[in-house]
């Protein structure tokens, strides 16, 4: 029941956990929870949008309306930190 597809660049794998036990350790990695079912990377999110998340293989996933603000504002953080090098 609680298995986890986890999907690189390059290989995907098949996790038997739940995805709470990956949600805070990879949250200094730049994962966001954009809904209960997804932890996203930001360094692969083109765009956040109401109707979800683009990333840049232009697979659009769901987001959480009710996180939908707080996600904008995680996102923006984590650009400055992750991609322009600020901390």
């Amino acid at each position: 029941k609680h298995y986890l597809f986890v999907y690189c660049e390059d290989h995907s794998y098949e996790v038997r956990d739940k995805i709470s036990n990956y949600e805070t350790e990879l949250l200094e990695y730049g994962f966001l929870k954009i809904h209960r079912s997804y932890l996203v990377n930001v360094r692969f999110i083109r765009s956040i949008k109401s109707t979800g998340v683009e990333l840049d293989n232009d697979e659009l996933l769901p987001i959480s309306r009710d996180k939908l603000q707080e996600i904008k504002k995680l996102y923006l953080v984590y650009m400055r930190k992750f991609v322009y090098g600020n901390h």
